[in-house]
Protein backbone atom coordinates (compact mmCIF):
# COMPACT_ATOMS: atom_id res chain seq x y z
CA UNK A 1 0.00 0.00 0.00
CA UNK A 2 2.79 2.43 0.97
CA UNK A 3 5.14 1.66 -1.95
CA UNK A 4 1.51 2.16 -4.47
CA UNK A 5 1.00 5.73 -3.16
CA UNK A 6 4.89 6.52 -3.43
CA UNK A 7 5.04 5.38 -6.99
CA UNK A 8 1.33 7.34 -8.14
CA UNK A 9 2.26 10.76 -8.01
CA UNK A 10 5.92 9.89 -10.05
CA UNK A 11 3.29 8.54 -12.28
CA UNK A 12 1.11 11.56 -12.58
CA UNK A 13 3.54 13.64 -12.82
CA UNK A 14 5.81 11.56 -15.61
CA UNK A 15 2.40 12.00 -17.74
CA UNK A 16 1.88 15.51 -17.15
CA UNK A 17 5.98 15.53 -18.36
CA UNK A 18 4.80 14.03 -21.17
CA UNK A 19 2.04 16.28 -22.34
CA UNK A 20 4.20 19.11 -22.11
CA UNK A 21 6.74 17.40 -24.26
CA UNK A 22 4.67 16.52 -27.02
CA UNK A 23 3.16 20.28 -26.78
CA UNK A 24 6.92 22.05 -27.16
CA UNK A 25 7.88 19.38 -29.94
CA UNK A 26 5.17 20.08 -32.06
CA UNK A 27 5.96 23.94 -31.15
CA UNK A 28 9.57 23.05 -32.18
CA UNK A 29 8.39 21.84 -35.66
CA UNK A 30 6.94 25.24 -35.82
CA UNK A 31 9.47 27.44 -34.98
CA UNK A 32 11.97 25.23 -37.28
CA UNK A 33 9.89 26.24 -40.40
CA UNK A 34 9.87 29.64 -39.26
CA UNK A 35 13.60 29.30 -39.36
CA UNK A 36 13.89 28.13 -42.42
CA UNK A 37 11.48 30.57 -43.88
CA UNK A 38 14.03 33.81 -42.47
CA UNK A 39 16.83 32.15 -43.41
CA UNK A 40 15.78 32.27 -47.44
CA UNK A 41 14.57 35.90 -46.46
CA UNK A 42 17.69 36.56 -45.72
CA UNK A 43 19.68 34.92 -47.78
CA UNK A 44 17.92 36.51 -50.44
CA UNK A 45 17.33 40.21 -48.87
CA UNK A 46 20.61 40.36 -46.75
CA UNK A 47 22.31 43.19 -49.05
CA UNK A 48 19.30 45.51 -49.18
CA UNK A 49 20.27 49.01 -46.96
CA UNK A 50 18.37 49.10 -43.60
CA UNK A 51 15.62 45.89 -44.23
CA UNK A 52 18.62 43.57 -44.96
CA UNK A 53 19.79 44.12 -41.17
CA UNK A 54 16.11 43.95 -40.05
CA UNK A 55 16.03 40.87 -41.59
CA UNK A 56 19.07 39.39 -39.82
CA UNK A 57 17.53 40.76 -36.65
CA UNK A 58 14.54 39.12 -36.79
CA UNK A 59 16.07 35.57 -37.72
CA UNK A 60 18.69 35.61 -35.18
CA UNK A 61 15.18 36.28 -32.54
CA UNK A 62 13.64 33.60 -34.23
CA UNK A 63 16.27 30.80 -33.59
CA UNK A 64 16.74 32.15 -30.12
CA UNK A 65 13.49 31.39 -29.67
CA UNK A 66 13.78 27.52 -31.29
CA UNK A 67 17.12 27.45 -28.73
CA UNK A 68 14.74 27.90 -25.98
CA UNK A 69 11.87 25.41 -26.67
CA UNK A 70 15.06 22.99 -27.41
CA UNK A 71 16.42 23.77 -23.92
CA UNK A 72 13.08 23.53 -22.58
CA UNK A 73 12.47 20.14 -24.11
CA UNK A 74 15.87 18.55 -22.99
CA UNK A 75 15.28 19.66 -19.20
CA UNK A 76 11.59 18.15 -19.65
CA UNK A 77 13.90 15.09 -20.93
CA UNK A 78 15.76 15.19 -17.70
CA UNK A 79 12.90 15.45 -15.06
CA UNK A 80 10.87 12.64 -16.86
CA UNK A 81 13.79 10.29 -16.62
CA UNK A 82 13.95 10.81 -12.99
CA UNK A 83 10.52 10.26 -12.25
CA UNK A 84 11.13 7.03 -14.43
CA UNK A 85 14.10 6.56 -12.15
CA UNK A 86 11.50 6.65 -8.97
CA UNK A 87 9.21 4.99 -10.42
CA UNK A 88 11.57 1.91 -11.26
CA UNK A 89 12.54 1.94 -7.29
CA UNK A 90 8.97 2.34 -5.88
CA UNK A 91 8.27 -0.74 -7.77
CA UNK A 92 11.81 -2.55 -6.40
CA UNK A 93 10.60 -1.32 -2.98
CA UNK A 94 7.31 -2.70 -3.36
CA UNK A 95 8.03 -6.05 -4.11
CA UNK A 96 10.42 -6.07 -1.07
CA UNK A 97 7.85 -4.69 1.15
CA UNK A 98 5.23 -7.73 -0.20
CA UNK A 99 8.36 -10.31 0.32
CA UNK A 100 8.94 -9.27 4.27
CA UNK A 101 5.36 -9.14 4.81
CA UNK A 102 4.60 -13.05 3.05
CA UNK A 103 7.63 -13.69 5.30
CA UNK A 104 6.51 -12.48 8.77
CA UNK A 105 2.58 -13.98 7.97
CA UNK A 106 1.33 -11.14 9.38
CA UNK A 107 3.14 -10.09 12.39
CA UNK A 108 5.04 -6.92 12.87
CA UNK A 109 7.94 -7.01 9.75
CA UNK A 110 10.79 -5.66 11.90
CA UNK A 111 14.21 -4.26 10.88
CA UNK A 112 13.73 -5.50 7.11
CA UNK A 113 10.33 -3.69 6.50
CA UNK A 114 11.78 -0.83 8.11
CA UNK A 115 15.00 0.04 6.13
CA UNK A 116 12.12 -0.63 3.01
CA UNK A 117 10.31 2.30 4.24
CA UNK A 118 13.17 4.49 5.33
CA UNK A 119 14.10 3.70 1.75
CA UNK A 120 10.46 5.52 0.27
CA UNK A 121 11.05 9.03 2.46
CA UNK A 122 14.34 9.03 0.46
CA UNK A 123 11.96 9.44 -2.88
CA UNK A 124 12.51 13.08 -3.08
CA UNK A 125 16.14 13.09 -3.20
CA UNK A 126 15.91 10.28 -6.01
CA UNK A 127 14.34 13.55 -8.48
CA UNK A 128 17.84 15.17 -7.63
CA UNK A 129 20.23 12.24 -8.17
CA UNK A 130 22.78 13.21 -10.61
CA UNK A 131 21.85 10.37 -13.73
CA UNK A 132 24.03 6.78 -14.02
CA UNK A 133 26.19 5.99 -16.66
CA UNK A 134 23.85 2.70 -17.33
CA UNK A 135 21.11 4.96 -17.77
CA UNK A 136 19.82 6.26 -21.46
CA UNK A 137 20.15 9.45 -22.62
CA UNK A 138 17.49 12.25 -22.34
CA UNK A 139 16.50 12.23 -26.09
CA UNK A 140 16.42 8.46 -26.35
CA UNK A 141 14.83 8.60 -23.44
CA UNK A 142 11.95 11.29 -24.06
CA UNK A 143 12.22 9.73 -28.02
CA UNK A 144 11.01 6.39 -26.31
CA UNK A 145 8.24 7.92 -24.05
CA UNK A 146 6.53 10.01 -26.96
CA UNK A 147 6.74 7.31 -29.33
CA UNK A 148 8.78 9.82 -31.63
CA UNK A 149 10.83 8.88 -34.84
CA UNK A 150 14.63 8.93 -34.60
CA UNK A 151 14.85 11.58 -37.36
CA UNK A 152 12.63 14.17 -34.99
CA UNK A 153 15.35 13.57 -32.11
CA UNK A 154 18.24 14.39 -35.57
CA UNK A 155 16.47 17.20 -35.92
CA UNK A 156 16.25 18.33 -32.24
CA UNK A 157 20.37 17.35 -31.91
CA UNK A 158 21.01 19.01 -35.05
CA UNK A 159 20.39 22.72 -34.08
CA UNK A 160 21.68 22.35 -30.46
CA UNK A 161 25.05 23.86 -31.00
CA UNK A 162 24.99 25.75 -34.19
CA UNK A 163 22.39 28.19 -35.57
CA UNK A 164 20.71 27.15 -38.80
CA UNK A 165 22.40 29.76 -40.85
CA UNK A 166 26.48 31.09 -40.60
CA UNK A 167 25.08 34.68 -40.81
CA UNK A 168 27.31 38.05 -39.77
CA UNK A 169 25.50 40.18 -36.91
CA UNK A 170 28.45 42.61 -36.12
CA UNK A 171 26.70 45.26 -37.66
CA UNK A 172 23.54 45.35 -36.21
CA UNK A 173 25.23 44.18 -32.87
CA UNK A 174 23.75 41.26 -30.75
CA UNK A 175 21.60 43.54 -28.45
CA UNK A 176 18.14 41.83 -27.23
CA UNK A 177 14.99 43.15 -29.11
CA UNK A 178 13.26 45.94 -27.53
CA UNK A 179 9.57 44.95 -26.46
CA UNK A 180 7.53 48.06 -27.83
CA UNK A 181 3.97 47.29 -29.16
CA UNK A 182 3.53 49.65 -32.64
CA UNK A 183 0.10 50.79 -33.44
CA UNK A 184 -0.88 48.94 -36.53
CA UNK A 185 -2.87 50.79 -39.29
CA UNK A 186 -6.12 49.24 -39.86
CA UNK A 187 -6.05 48.13 -43.54
CA UNK A 188 -7.00 45.51 -46.17
CA UNK A 189 -3.65 44.96 -47.48
CA UNK A 190 -0.64 43.84 -45.47
CA UNK A 191 2.68 46.33 -45.21
CA UNK A 192 6.04 44.90 -43.99
CA UNK A 193 7.78 45.66 -40.26
CA UNK A 194 10.47 47.76 -42.23
CA UNK A 195 11.80 49.30 -39.05
CA UNK A 196 12.30 47.39 -35.83
CA UNK A 197 9.35 45.41 -34.21
CA UNK A 198 8.85 46.52 -31.23
CA UNK A 199 6.74 43.54 -29.64
CA UNK A 200 10.27 41.59 -29.73
CA UNK A 201 9.00 39.04 -31.78
CA UNK A 202 10.53 39.55 -35.08
CA UNK A 203 7.50 39.15 -37.10
CA UNK A 204 7.62 40.20 -40.65
CA UNK A 205 4.64 40.49 -43.18
CA UNK A 206 4.68 38.29 -46.13
CA UNK A 207 4.51 41.67 -48.76
CA UNK A 208 7.71 43.42 -48.22
CA UNK A 209 6.55 46.96 -48.62
CA UNK A 210 8.80 50.59 -48.77
CA UNK A 211 6.41 53.19 -48.14
CA UNK A 212 8.00 56.38 -50.61
CA UNK A 213 7.94 59.53 -48.75
CA UNK A 214 6.42 62.04 -51.94
CA UNK A 215 4.33 64.81 -52.63
CA UNK A 216 0.70 62.92 -53.25
CA UNK A 217 0.72 65.44 -56.52
CA UNK A 218 3.11 63.29 -57.79
CA UNK A 219 1.13 60.21 -57.31
CA UNK A 220 0.46 59.18 -61.31
CA UNK A 221 4.02 60.44 -62.09
CA UNK A 222 5.83 57.97 -59.11
CA UNK A 223 3.09 55.10 -60.37
CA UNK A 224 4.59 55.33 -63.85
CA UNK A 225 7.86 54.51 -62.99
CA UNK A 226 6.59 51.21 -61.39
CA UNK A 227 5.13 52.17 -57.43
CA UNK A 228 2.18 50.92 -56.47
CA UNK A 229 -0.85 52.46 -54.73
CA UNK A 230 -2.70 51.36 -51.90
CA UNK A 231 -6.35 53.45 -51.67
CA UNK A 232 -7.23 51.03 -48.07
CA UNK A 233 -3.55 53.15 -46.23
CA UNK A 234 -4.49 56.41 -44.43
CA UNK A 235 -5.21 59.33 -46.53
CA UNK A 236 -3.61 61.86 -44.80
CA UNK A 237 -0.06 60.87 -46.61
CA UNK A 238 1.34 59.40 -49.82
CA UNK A 239 -0.26 55.67 -50.79
CA UNK A 240 2.80 54.55 -52.76
CA UNK A 241 4.73 51.92 -51.90
CA UNK A 242 7.21 49.76 -53.77
CA UNK A 243 7.97 46.05 -53.04
CA UNK A 244 11.43 45.67 -51.42
CA UNK A 245 12.59 43.21 -54.62
CA UNK A 246 11.95 46.48 -57.06
CA UNK A 247 13.53 49.36 -54.92
CA UNK A 248 15.71 49.92 -57.95
CA UNK A 249 12.79 51.37 -59.83
CA UNK A 250 12.73 54.52 -57.62
CA UNK A 251 15.86 54.72 -55.78
CA UNK A 252 15.73 58.24 -55.84
CA UNK A 253 12.31 58.16 -54.28
CA UNK A 254 13.46 55.86 -51.45
CA UNK A 255 13.36 56.74 -47.57
CA UNK A 256 17.18 57.87 -46.83
CA UNK A 257 17.82 54.82 -44.91
CA UNK A 258 17.14 52.16 -47.98
CA UNK A 259 19.16 53.31 -50.37
CA UNK A 260 22.20 51.90 -51.81
CA UNK A 261 24.15 55.05 -50.08
CA UNK A 262 24.03 55.17 -46.84
CA UNK A 263 23.14 58.65 -44.90
CA UNK A 264 25.21 58.93 -41.87
CA UNK A 265 22.60 61.11 -39.63
CA UNK A 266 24.77 62.91 -36.42
CA UNK A 267 23.16 63.15 -33.23
CA UNK A 268 24.35 66.43 -31.53
CA UNK A 269 23.39 67.65 -28.27
CA UNK A 270 21.97 71.04 -28.72
CA UNK A 271 25.11 73.57 -27.82
CA UNK A 272 24.61 74.93 -24.10
CA UNK A 273 23.62 78.55 -25.04
CA UNK A 274 21.81 77.35 -27.70
CA UNK A 275 18.58 75.65 -25.89
CA UNK A 276 15.35 77.33 -27.74
CA UNK A 277 16.98 78.55 -30.75
CA UNK A 278 14.62 76.61 -33.34
CA UNK A 279 12.56 77.82 -35.89
CA UNK A 280 9.37 76.98 -34.47
CA UNK A 281 10.33 79.49 -31.00
CA UNK A 282 12.19 82.31 -32.69
CA UNK A 283 9.48 83.08 -35.07
CA UNK A 284 5.92 83.40 -35.25
CA UNK A 285 3.20 80.76 -35.34
CA UNK A 286 1.96 81.66 -38.84
CA UNK A 287 6.07 81.32 -40.04
CA UNK A 288 6.48 77.72 -38.59
CA UNK A 289 3.13 76.54 -40.14
CA UNK A 290 4.11 77.63 -43.84
CA UNK A 291 7.45 76.17 -43.74
CA UNK A 292 6.71 72.94 -41.32
CA UNK A 293 3.26 72.02 -43.92
CA UNK A 294 5.17 73.12 -47.10
CA UNK A 295 7.76 70.13 -45.59
CA UNK A 296 4.90 67.65 -45.29
CA UNK A 297 3.16 67.84 -48.39
CA UNK A 298 6.76 67.69 -50.04
CA UNK A 299 7.41 64.55 -48.48
CA UNK A 300 4.07 62.86 -48.34
CA UNK A 301 3.08 63.07 -44.86
CA UNK A 302 5.97 60.14 -44.20
CA UNK A 303 9.28 60.15 -42.35
CA UNK A 304 12.00 60.65 -44.69
CA UNK A 305 13.93 58.24 -42.96
CA UNK A 306 12.18 55.35 -42.84
CA UNK A 307 9.32 55.88 -44.62
CA UNK A 308 6.44 55.30 -41.87
CA UNK A 309 3.96 57.31 -39.22
CA UNK A 310 3.68 57.52 -36.11
CA UNK A 311 5.95 55.41 -33.67
CA UNK A 312 6.03 52.91 -31.38
CA UNK A 313 8.11 54.15 -28.60
CA UNK A 314 6.79 57.99 -28.77
CA UNK A 315 2.90 56.01 -28.63
CA UNK A 316 4.39 54.77 -25.07
CA UNK A 317 5.63 57.69 -23.65
CA UNK A 318 3.27 60.33 -24.41
CA UNK A 319 -0.13 61.33 -22.97
CA UNK A 320 -3.49 61.00 -24.63
CA UNK A 321 -3.94 64.23 -25.51
CA UNK A 322 -0.12 64.69 -27.08
CA UNK A 323 -1.31 61.19 -29.56
CA UNK A 324 -4.42 63.61 -30.33
CA UNK A 325 -2.93 66.14 -31.56
CA UNK A 326 0.28 65.15 -32.17
CA UNK A 327 -0.01 64.31 -36.05
CA UNK A 328 1.53 61.45 -37.56
CA UNK A 329 5.46 62.73 -38.46
CA UNK A 330 7.61 65.94 -37.07
CA UNK A 331 9.47 68.85 -38.96
CA UNK A 332 13.21 68.62 -37.48
CA UNK A 333 15.56 71.28 -37.49
CA UNK A 334 19.43 69.69 -38.59
CA UNK A 335 21.67 72.33 -37.25
CA UNK A 336 25.06 72.70 -36.91
CA UNK A 337 27.91 75.08 -34.95
CA UNK A 338 30.75 76.44 -35.12
CA UNK A 339 32.77 78.67 -32.74
CA UNK A 340 33.82 82.73 -34.05
CA UNK A 341 37.75 82.09 -34.91
CA UNK A 342 37.66 85.88 -33.51
CA UNK A 343 35.79 85.72 -30.21
CA UNK A 344 35.62 82.39 -28.09
CA UNK A 345 32.66 83.31 -26.71
CA UNK A 346 30.46 83.97 -29.88
CA UNK A 347 29.72 81.53 -32.77
CA UNK A 348 27.47 80.57 -35.50
CA UNK A 349 24.26 78.24 -35.10
CA UNK A 350 23.62 77.75 -39.15
CA UNK A 351 20.72 75.78 -40.37
CA UNK A 352 21.92 72.94 -42.24
CA UNK A 353 18.65 71.21 -43.53
CA UNK A 354 14.58 70.04 -42.64
CA UNK A 355 13.55 66.47 -42.34
CA UNK A 356 10.08 65.30 -42.22
CA UNK A 357 10.48 62.66 -39.85
CA UNK A 358 8.18 59.88 -37.88
CA UNK A 359 7.71 60.34 -33.85
CA UNK A 360 10.12 57.63 -33.13
CA UNK A 361 12.74 58.80 -35.97
CA UNK A 362 12.51 62.15 -34.51
CA UNK A 363 13.29 60.57 -31.19
CA UNK A 364 16.51 59.54 -32.29
CA UNK A 365 17.59 63.10 -32.19
CA UNK A 366 16.45 64.01 -28.80
CA UNK A 367 17.30 60.72 -26.67
CA UNK A 368 17.44 63.09 -23.66
CA UNK A 369 13.63 64.11 -23.88
CA UNK A 370 12.66 60.97 -25.10
CA UNK A 371 13.86 59.22 -22.03
CA UNK A 372 12.67 62.15 -19.30
CA UNK A 373 9.13 61.56 -21.17
CA UNK A 374 9.71 57.71 -21.03
CA UNK A 375 10.91 58.30 -17.01
CA UNK A 376 7.38 60.49 -16.66
CA UNK A 377 5.29 57.68 -18.38
CA UNK A 378 6.41 54.94 -16.14
CA UNK A 379 8.45 53.19 -19.02
CA UNK A 380 10.86 51.74 -18.34
CA UNK A 381 14.63 54.02 -18.80
CA UNK A 382 16.56 51.19 -20.45
CA UNK A 383 14.09 49.49 -22.86
CA UNK A 384 14.01 52.84 -24.10
CA UNK A 385 17.45 53.90 -24.26
CA UNK A 386 18.29 50.47 -26.20
CA UNK A 387 15.68 50.99 -28.37
CA UNK A 388 16.46 54.15 -29.67
CA UNK A 389 20.22 52.78 -29.94
CA UNK A 390 19.27 50.06 -32.01
CA UNK A 391 17.47 52.55 -34.14
CA UNK A 392 20.13 54.74 -34.76
CA UNK A 393 22.61 51.52 -35.48
CA UNK A 394 19.93 50.40 -38.16
CA UNK A 395 19.50 53.67 -39.88
CA UNK A 396 23.79 54.03 -40.01
CA UNK A 397 24.35 50.88 -40.92
CA UNK A 398 27.28 50.92 -38.15
CA UNK A 399 27.78 48.27 -34.61
CA UNK A 400 27.46 49.32 -31.46
CA UNK A 401 31.22 50.33 -31.37
CA UNK A 402 31.01 52.53 -34.17
CA UNK A 403 27.79 54.33 -32.99
CA UNK A 404 29.46 54.78 -29.60
CA UNK A 405 33.10 56.36 -31.09
CA UNK A 406 30.52 58.58 -32.77
CA UNK A 407 28.70 59.89 -30.47
CA UNK A 408 31.70 60.68 -27.89
CA UNK A 409 33.00 62.62 -30.94
CA UNK A 410 29.54 64.74 -30.38
CA UNK A 411 29.78 65.06 -27.02
CA UNK A 412 33.05 66.30 -27.04
CA UNK A 413 32.34 68.89 -29.60
CA UNK A 414 29.44 69.95 -27.02
CA UNK A 415 32.38 70.59 -24.47
CA UNK A 416 34.74 72.62 -26.35
CA UNK A 417 31.42 74.93 -27.68
CA UNK A 418 30.50 75.23 -23.86
CA UNK A 419 32.11 78.38 -23.22
CA UNK A 420 29.97 80.09 -26.48
CA UNK A 421 27.87 82.41 -25.16
CA UNK A 422 26.44 83.92 -28.27
CA UNK A 423 25.13 81.88 -31.13
CA UNK A 424 24.03 84.14 -34.11
CA UNK A 425 21.31 81.87 -36.20
CA UNK A 426 22.10 81.63 -40.49
CA UNK A 427 19.22 81.10 -41.86
CA UNK A 428 20.81 80.62 -45.56
CA UNK A 429 19.47 77.45 -46.63
CA UNK A 430 16.05 78.63 -45.61
CA UNK A 431 16.28 81.82 -47.93
CA UNK A 432 17.27 80.06 -50.85
CA UNK A 433 14.17 77.60 -50.66
CA UNK A 434 11.85 78.32 -53.08
CA UNK A 435 8.60 78.10 -51.16
CA UNK A 436 10.17 81.05 -49.18
CA UNK A 437 10.62 83.18 -52.21
CA UNK A 438 7.70 85.42 -51.47
CA UNK A 439 7.37 84.83 -47.62
CA UNK A 440 8.83 87.12 -44.95
CA UNK A 441 9.21 85.54 -42.13
CA UNK A 442 8.39 87.79 -38.32
CA UNK A 443 10.72 87.29 -35.22
CA UNK A 444 8.82 86.93 -32.24
CA UNK A 445 9.64 89.72 -29.66
CA UNK A 446 8.76 87.17 -26.60
CA UNK A 447 10.59 84.49 -27.77
CA UNK A 448 12.28 82.03 -24.69
CA UNK A 449 15.43 82.26 -26.16
CA UNK A 450 15.66 85.78 -26.66
CA UNK A 451 16.88 86.05 -29.78
CA UNK A 452 17.10 89.88 -30.50
CA UNK A 453 17.26 91.06 -34.33
CA UNK A 454 20.96 91.62 -34.41
CA UNK A 455 20.99 87.24 -34.12
CA UNK A 456 19.40 86.10 -37.32
CA UNK A 457 21.54 86.41 -40.45
CA UNK A 458 21.07 85.46 -44.16
CA UNK A 459 17.69 86.11 -44.67
CA UNK A 460 15.03 89.01 -44.40
CA UNK A 461 12.41 89.74 -41.82
CA UNK A 462 10.57 91.66 -40.00
CA UNK A 463 9.81 92.17 -36.21
CA UNK A 464 6.43 92.20 -34.85
CA UNK A 465 6.37 96.19 -34.95
CA UNK A 466 6.79 96.01 -38.66
CA UNK A 467 10.35 97.05 -38.91
CA UNK A 468 11.74 95.14 -42.33
CA UNK A 469 15.41 93.73 -41.83
CA UNK A 470 17.39 92.60 -45.41
CA UNK A 471 19.60 89.81 -45.01
CA UNK A 472 23.01 89.76 -43.86
CA UNK A 473 25.76 87.67 -43.40
CA UNK A 474 27.09 85.57 -40.30
CA UNK A 475 30.35 86.86 -40.45
CA UNK A 476 29.21 90.86 -40.51
CA UNK A 477 27.00 90.33 -37.43
CA UNK A 478 29.94 89.14 -35.29
CA UNK A 479 32.12 91.57 -36.63
CA UNK A 480 29.47 94.17 -35.68
CA UNK A 481 29.05 92.04 -32.18
CA UNK A 482 32.81 92.75 -31.73
CA UNK A 483 33.20 95.95 -32.81
CA UNK A 484 30.62 97.33 -30.56
CA UNK A 485 32.51 95.76 -27.14
CA UNK A 486 34.39 97.69 -25.20
CA UNK A 487 37.99 97.81 -25.69
CA UNK A 488 39.28 95.93 -22.77
CA UNK A 489 36.43 92.78 -23.44
CA UNK A 490 37.42 92.41 -26.94
CA UNK A 491 39.56 88.98 -27.93
CA UNK A 492 38.56 87.99 -24.11
CA UNK A 493 39.30 83.57 -23.97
Amino acid sequence: MLADQAAKPGRLELSSLIRKAKSIQSRMKEAKAVCVAASIKVKRYRMVPFYGARLKRDYATKVRRYQELQAELKLLALRAQNEQFTIEQSRTIRKNLLKAYQASRGKPFGLTAAKEVAELDKRAQFLQDTLGKEMQSPEALIAKLLGLSQIAIQISQSTSEAEPLNIDYTHVDNAEPVRFNRPVVKSKSKSAQLALDFDGTGQVEEEERIWLPVSVSRTHEVRQLGANLDASAPRRGSQLWVPVSQRHKVEHLLPLAFRREATQFEFPPIRHNAVGQNLWSVFDKDTWNHIRTTAYDRAGHRCQICGKQGGSLYSRISTAEELKRGGVVDCHEVWEWEPSADDARKGVQRLKRLLVVCKDCHMMFHEGFALWKATEAGVDRSKAATYIKNLRMLVNRCNSATLESQLADANEAWTQNKQVEEWVIDLSHLANQDYMADRTITLSSDNKAGIGPDQIAGISFRTEDGVLHSPTTAESLLRSAEAQMPLFGRGAG
